[in-house]
């Protein structure tokens, strides 16, 4: 439905296919996975925002504050987030910081909709200096950066593979229908560092 002149200028990322070679031309190549089949997984590579594998559905009410706190624990799970950084910087709206309680409810509705393992509840009770951990969860944006990096150290047509697998993880325009939240994604750089390894591993398909 767009212009001609308008047309012109988007770009849109779709699944790599060579019409000059078989269509399972990757299918030798056993997929990679960073994550232990336990783990639940956060997927922001698609328009609306999902944690995959949840013990139950997060409270109604709470639901986008939760998918917004699960995939910033997610994407800073091999390090301790302060609740202060989650209130001021994940939970605020409007530039509003969110209150003690409001934090309190949504890590409570959080850790019951994540669930528990045999290591314990998935995202920990909060320790006695208010840091936030978690374990068994991961999240797309991590194995798309982890595909990218490793294809980076490869040759153009052993890169190849792999920067089709990472490719394939994009459902979709990262966050489109996340009206609300979600501005960190962009202030510590992740949604320019997907353009540009999206980019990188576009063009590697294209000379492979």
């Amino acid at each position: 439905g767009l212009d001609d002149e308008l047309a012109a200028c988007a770009i849109t990322i779709q699944p790599y296919v060579d019409a000059s070679l078989p269509s399972d031309r990757y299918a030798h190549v056993a997929p990679i996975e960073y994550a232990q089949t336990s783990d639940l997984r956060v997927e922001l590579l698609r328009a609306d925002p999902q944690v995959l594998g949840l013990s139950e559905p997060f409270t109604t009410t709470l639901r986008r504050r939760c998918v917004e706190m699960v995939a910033y624990l997610a994407l800073h799970r091999h390090e301790s987030v302060t609740g202060e950084r989650l209130r001021t910087r994940v939970l605020t709206h409007a530039d509003v910081d969110a209150s003690l309680r409001t934090l309190a409810n949504t890590a409570s509705a959080v850790r019951r909709s994540l669930g528990v393992d045999a290591r314990g509840p998935r995202l920990h009770p909060v320790t006695s200096s208010g840091l936030y951990v978690t374990h068994g969860l991961t999240s797309d944006v991590e194995i798309f950066s982890t595909l990218i990096a490793r294809a980076r150290q490869l040759s153009v047509n052993d890169a190849a593979p792999l920067a089709h697998q990472a490719l394939l993880l994009i459902k979709g325009e990262p966050l489109a229908s996340a009206l609300r939240g979600f501005e960190w994604f962009l202030a510590e750089g992740h949604g320019a560092r997907l353009a540009r390894d999206g980019e990188w591993a576009a063009l590697a398909l294209h000379h492979s």
